[in-house]
Protein backbone atom coordinates (compact mmCIF):
# COMPACT_ATOMS: atom_id res chain seq x y z
CA UNK A 1 0.00 0.00 0.00
CA UNK A 2 1.01 3.67 0.14
CA UNK A 3 -0.29 6.92 -0.75
CA UNK A 4 0.55 10.93 -0.68
CA UNK A 5 -0.65 13.47 1.61
CA UNK A 6 0.64 16.78 3.61
CA UNK A 7 3.06 16.67 6.72
CA UNK A 8 1.16 19.42 8.34
CA UNK A 9 -2.42 20.24 8.44
CA UNK A 10 -4.76 22.63 10.30
CA UNK A 11 -7.85 22.37 12.58
CA UNK A 12 -10.97 22.61 10.80
CA UNK A 13 -9.26 22.84 7.10
CA UNK A 14 -9.70 20.01 4.47
CA UNK A 15 -5.90 17.26 5.09
CA UNK A 16 -6.28 15.43 1.48
CA UNK A 17 -5.12 11.73 1.09
CA UNK A 18 -4.42 9.85 -1.93
CA UNK A 19 -3.86 6.40 -2.68
CA UNK A 20 -0.80 5.57 -5.13
CA UNK A 21 -0.80 1.64 -4.67
CA UNK A 22 0.01 0.03 -8.05
CA UNK A 23 -1.61 -3.88 -7.87
CA UNK A 24 -1.20 -5.75 -10.83
CA UNK A 25 -2.11 -9.52 -10.02
CA UNK A 26 -6.24 -8.67 -9.05
CA UNK A 27 -8.12 -5.42 -8.58
CA UNK A 28 -9.03 -3.62 -5.61
CA UNK A 29 -12.20 -4.01 -3.68
CA UNK A 30 -11.59 -2.19 -0.76
CA UNK A 31 -9.93 0.51 1.21
CA UNK A 32 -8.92 1.02 4.72
CA UNK A 33 -8.11 4.31 6.19
CA UNK A 34 -7.49 5.04 9.80
CA UNK A 35 -6.51 8.45 10.68
CA UNK A 36 -5.41 8.20 14.36
CA UNK A 37 -8.32 9.90 16.12
CA UNK A 38 -10.53 6.96 16.61
CA UNK A 39 -11.99 7.67 12.41
CA UNK A 40 -11.21 5.24 9.57
CA UNK A 41 -12.06 5.67 5.86
CA UNK A 42 -12.94 3.65 2.62
CA UNK A 43 -12.75 5.86 -0.87
CA UNK A 44 -9.67 6.32 -2.74
CA UNK A 45 -8.56 9.70 -1.82
CA UNK A 46 -10.58 10.68 0.84
CA UNK A 47 -10.87 14.54 2.77
CA UNK A 48 -10.30 14.68 6.10
CA UNK A 49 -11.10 17.79 9.05
CA UNK A 50 -9.07 17.52 12.21
CA UNK A 51 -10.99 18.30 14.83
CA UNK A 52 -8.30 19.06 17.33
CA UNK A 53 -4.79 19.57 17.49
CA UNK A 54 -1.98 17.12 17.69
CA UNK A 55 0.53 14.36 15.65
CA UNK A 56 -1.66 11.90 14.10
CA UNK A 57 -0.41 8.58 12.41
CA UNK A 58 -2.36 7.56 9.24
CA UNK A 59 -2.44 3.89 8.38
CA UNK A 60 -3.44 2.79 4.78
CA UNK A 61 -4.16 -1.03 3.72
CA UNK A 62 -6.16 -2.45 0.95
CA UNK A 63 -7.63 -5.59 0.31
CA UNK A 64 -8.13 -7.43 -3.67
CA UNK A 65 -10.31 -9.50 -5.09
CA UNK A 66 -8.50 -12.45 -3.73
CA UNK A 67 -9.01 -11.60 -0.50
CA UNK A 68 -5.32 -10.05 0.23
CA UNK A 69 -4.51 -7.60 2.77
CA UNK A 70 -2.02 -5.74 1.41
CA UNK A 71 1.09 -4.55 3.80
CA UNK A 72 0.15 -1.16 5.80
CA UNK A 73 1.38 2.25 4.66
CA UNK A 74 1.94 5.21 7.43
CA UNK A 75 2.33 8.48 7.43
CA UNK A 76 2.35 11.34 10.85
CA UNK A 77 0.30 14.44 10.26
CA UNK A 78 1.22 17.19 12.59
CA UNK A 79 -2.27 19.36 12.86
CA UNK A 80 -1.98 22.85 13.76
CA UNK A 81 -4.25 25.38 15.55
CA UNK A 82 -4.84 28.32 13.16
CA UNK A 83 -4.20 31.52 13.59
CA UNK A 84 -6.24 34.37 15.85
CA UNK A 85 -6.01 36.92 13.87
CA UNK A 86 -6.60 40.59 15.79
CA UNK A 87 -6.02 44.18 14.95
CA UNK A 88 -6.80 47.52 16.66
CA UNK A 89 -7.15 50.82 14.94
CA UNK A 90 -6.46 54.02 16.37
CA UNK A 91 -7.92 57.21 15.72
CA UNK A 92 -8.63 59.86 14.99
CA UNK A 93 -10.33 58.31 11.70
CA UNK A 94 -9.59 61.80 9.44
CA UNK A 95 -9.13 61.71 5.78
CA UNK A 96 -5.22 61.84 4.91
CA UNK A 97 -3.90 61.73 7.66
CA UNK A 98 -2.66 57.98 8.42
CA UNK A 99 -4.95 55.78 10.58
CA UNK A 100 -2.18 53.52 12.75
CA UNK A 101 -2.97 49.74 13.08
CA UNK A 102 -1.82 47.52 15.64
CA UNK A 103 -1.58 43.42 15.05
CA UNK A 104 -2.24 41.90 18.17
CA UNK A 105 -2.68 38.41 16.03
CA UNK A 106 -1.32 34.93 18.18
CA UNK A 107 -0.34 31.88 16.42
CA UNK A 108 0.62 28.19 18.52
CA UNK A 109 3.71 26.10 17.38
CA UNK A 110 4.91 28.34 14.17
CA UNK A 111 4.96 31.64 13.13
CA UNK A 112 2.54 33.92 10.55
CA UNK A 113 4.14 34.38 7.59
CA UNK A 114 1.24 36.34 5.87
CA UNK A 115 -1.03 39.18 6.74
CA UNK A 116 -3.80 40.25 3.93
CA UNK A 117 -5.87 42.77 5.26
CA UNK A 118 -8.51 44.85 2.79
CA UNK A 119 -9.01 48.09 4.26
CA UNK A 120 -12.20 48.50 1.58
CA UNK A 121 -10.80 50.65 -0.61
CA UNK A 122 -7.70 48.31 -1.47
CA UNK A 123 -6.06 44.98 -0.73
CA UNK A 124 -2.98 44.77 1.10
CA UNK A 125 -0.87 41.54 1.28
CA UNK A 126 2.59 41.70 3.19
CA UNK A 127 5.00 39.66 5.12
CA UNK A 128 4.87 41.50 8.08
CA UNK A 129 2.01 43.73 9.70
CA UNK A 130 1.19 46.78 8.51
CA UNK A 131 1.16 49.80 10.70
CA UNK A 132 -0.66 52.38 9.05
CA UNK A 133 -3.03 53.12 6.20
CA UNK A 134 -4.79 56.03 4.73
CA UNK A 135 -8.46 57.37 3.25
CA UNK A 136 -8.37 60.35 0.51
CA UNK A 137 -12.15 60.18 1.33
CA UNK A 138 -14.80 59.92 3.94
CA UNK A 139 -16.94 57.74 4.45
CA UNK A 140 -17.70 54.10 5.93
CA UNK A 141 -15.43 51.58 6.02
CA UNK A 142 -15.31 48.04 6.76
CA UNK A 143 -11.52 46.51 7.30
CA UNK A 144 -10.78 42.51 7.27
CA UNK A 145 -7.70 40.91 8.03
CA UNK A 146 -7.04 37.17 7.34
CA UNK A 147 -4.14 35.47 8.15
CA UNK A 148 -1.55 32.28 6.92
CA UNK A 149 1.27 30.62 8.89
CA UNK A 150 4.19 28.65 7.62
CA UNK A 151 2.18 25.38 8.23
CA UNK A 152 -0.29 27.05 5.60
CA UNK A 153 -3.12 27.49 7.94
CA UNK A 154 -5.70 30.37 7.13
CA UNK A 155 -7.24 32.17 10.39
CA UNK A 156 -10.22 33.20 10.50
CA UNK A 157 -11.33 36.71 9.20
CA UNK A 158 -11.86 39.61 11.56
CA UNK A 159 -13.46 42.50 10.52
CA UNK A 160 -14.15 45.99 12.09
CA UNK A 161 -15.91 48.74 10.99
CA UNK A 162 -14.53 52.49 10.90
CA UNK A 163 -16.03 55.81 10.05
CA UNK A 164 -13.69 58.39 8.20
CA UNK A 165 -14.27 62.36 8.50
CA UNK A 166 -12.81 65.09 6.47
CA UNK A 167 -10.46 66.82 7.96
CA UNK A 168 -10.95 70.83 7.97
CA UNK A 169 -9.48 73.55 6.05
CA UNK A 170 -7.64 76.09 8.20
CA UNK A 171 -7.31 79.71 7.11
CA UNK A 172 -7.61 83.06 8.40
CA UNK A 173 -8.02 87.03 7.10
CA UNK A 174 -5.32 89.46 8.67
CA UNK A 175 -5.54 93.44 9.41
CA UNK A 176 -3.13 95.95 8.09
CA UNK A 177 -2.07 96.91 11.44
CA UNK A 178 0.36 99.45 12.82
CA UNK A 179 1.71 98.85 16.56
CA UNK A 180 -0.47 101.11 18.03
CA UNK A 181 -3.48 98.99 16.93
CA UNK A 182 -5.16 96.28 18.15
CA UNK A 183 -4.93 93.79 15.52
CA UNK A 184 -8.15 91.75 14.70
CA UNK A 185 -7.82 88.38 13.03
CA UNK A 186 -11.16 86.31 11.10
CA UNK A 187 -11.41 82.60 11.14
CA UNK A 188 -12.06 81.28 7.22
CA UNK A 189 -11.72 77.80 7.94
CA UNK A 190 -14.41 74.90 6.28
CA UNK A 191 -15.11 72.00 6.89
CA UNK A 192 -17.19 69.03 4.82
CA UNK A 193 -20.54 68.12 6.26
CA UNK A 194 -21.17 66.30 8.65
CA UNK A 195 -18.36 67.72 10.86
CA UNK A 196 -18.12 71.11 12.57
CA UNK A 197 -15.40 72.66 13.65
CA UNK A 198 -15.45 73.33 17.24
CA UNK A 199 -11.72 74.45 18.44
CA UNK A 200 -9.21 77.21 17.74
CA UNK A 201 -5.93 77.70 18.78
CA UNK A 202 -4.29 80.86 17.54
CA UNK A 203 -1.05 81.70 18.76
CA UNK A 204 0.70 85.06 17.74
CA UNK A 205 4.33 84.07 18.18
CA UNK A 206 5.15 87.51 20.03
CA UNK A 207 8.11 86.54 22.02
CA UNK A 208 7.52 89.51 24.54
CA UNK A 209 4.20 87.92 25.94
CA UNK A 210 3.57 85.96 28.89
CA UNK A 211 0.47 84.80 26.68
CA UNK A 212 0.39 85.08 23.03
CA UNK A 213 -2.34 83.11 22.74
CA UNK A 214 -6.30 82.37 22.27
CA UNK A 215 -8.94 80.02 21.76
CA UNK A 216 -11.68 82.49 20.71
CA UNK A 217 -12.85 81.77 16.66
CA UNK A 218 -11.80 85.81 16.02
CA UNK A 219 -9.84 87.06 18.56
CA UNK A 220 -7.76 90.22 18.72
CA UNK A 221 -4.61 91.07 19.90
CA UNK A 222 -2.38 93.81 20.93
CA UNK A 223 1.03 93.88 20.10
CA UNK A 224 3.71 96.00 21.55
CA UNK A 225 6.50 96.19 18.98
CA UNK A 226 6.72 96.30 15.36
CA UNK A 227 8.14 93.25 13.49
CA UNK A 228 7.34 90.42 11.63
CA UNK A 229 5.72 87.66 13.16
CA UNK A 230 4.16 83.85 12.30
CA UNK A 231 0.47 83.73 13.31
CA UNK A 232 -0.67 80.08 13.67
CA UNK A 233 -4.13 78.74 13.71
CA UNK A 234 -4.61 75.32 14.49
CA UNK A 235 -8.48 74.24 13.89
CA UNK A 236 -9.85 70.88 15.02
CA UNK A 237 -13.65 68.89 14.57
CA UNK A 238 -16.03 67.01 16.99
CA UNK A 239 -14.26 63.90 15.56
CA UNK A 240 -10.86 65.15 16.34
CA UNK A 241 -9.84 65.63 12.95
CA UNK A 242 -6.74 68.52 12.84
CA UNK A 243 -5.31 71.69 10.77
CA UNK A 244 -2.77 73.91 10.68
CA UNK A 245 -1.61 77.24 8.93
CA UNK A 246 1.18 79.64 9.93
CA UNK A 247 1.12 82.69 7.91
CA UNK A 248 3.48 85.79 7.96
CA UNK A 249 1.93 89.02 9.71
CA UNK A 250 3.63 92.37 9.70
CA UNK A 251 3.08 94.98 12.25
CA UNK A 252 4.10 98.26 10.99
CA UNK A 253 5.99 101.12 13.09
CA UNK A 254 3.99 103.80 14.68
CA UNK A 255 6.33 106.12 13.36
CA UNK A 256 5.53 107.65 9.79
CA UNK A 257 7.00 110.35 8.86
CA UNK A 258 4.64 112.16 5.35
CA UNK A 259 7.04 113.80 2.69
CA UNK A 260 6.29 115.15 -0.57
CA UNK A 261 8.21 116.48 -3.37
CA UNK A 262 7.12 118.59 -6.59
CA UNK A 263 8.64 117.33 -9.74
CA UNK A 264 8.71 121.21 -11.23
CA UNK A 265 8.75 124.62 -9.31
CA UNK A 266 6.62 126.81 -11.32
CA UNK A 267 3.17 125.61 -12.95
CA UNK A 268 0.11 127.26 -14.55
CA UNK A 269 -3.24 126.94 -13.74
CA UNK A 270 -4.07 123.98 -16.41
CA UNK A 271 -0.95 122.49 -16.10
CA UNK A 272 -0.51 118.69 -14.28
CA UNK A 273 1.57 118.62 -10.88
CA UNK A 274 4.15 115.49 -10.78
CA UNK A 275 4.31 114.70 -6.66
CA UNK A 276 6.83 112.08 -5.72
CA UNK A 277 6.12 110.47 -2.31
CA UNK A 278 8.79 110.05 -0.41
CA UNK A 279 6.69 109.48 2.93
CA UNK A 280 8.56 106.65 5.15
CA UNK A 281 7.74 104.28 8.59
CA UNK A 282 10.52 103.44 11.04
CA UNK A 283 9.25 99.66 10.50
CA UNK A 284 7.28 98.08 8.07
CA UNK A 285 5.12 99.79 5.64
CA UNK A 286 2.44 102.34 5.40
CA UNK A 287 -1.17 101.46 5.17
CA UNK A 288 -2.15 104.92 4.18
CA UNK A 289 -2.46 108.60 2.17
CA UNK A 290 -3.95 111.22 2.28
CA UNK A 291 -3.11 114.20 0.62
CA UNK A 292 -5.39 117.98 1.36
CA UNK A 293 -4.84 120.20 -1.84
CA UNK A 294 -5.39 123.11 -0.26
CA UNK A 295 -9.20 123.88 -1.85
CA UNK A 296 -11.09 121.41 0.32
CA UNK A 297 -10.18 118.78 -2.23
CA UNK A 298 -8.76 115.60 -0.41
CA UNK A 299 -7.31 112.51 -1.73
Amino acid sequence: AAFTTQTNGCIGQAVNFTDTISHPNGAITSYYWNFGDNTTGNTTAPVKNFSDTGTYLVKFSVTDELGCVSDTAYATIAVNKKAIARFGLSGPFCTNSGISITDTSTAWNTVITQWRYDFGNSVVTSAAPVTVTDYSGQGSYTVKLVLQTAAGCVSDTVARVINVFEKPVAAFNMPQSCVTDLSSFTDNSSVALPSVINNWRWNFDDPTATNDTSLVRNPSYQYSNAANYNVQLIVSTGQGCIDTIIRPFTVNGAQPVAALTFGQNRVCGSDTIQLVNTRSVNFGSLIGLQINWGNSTKN
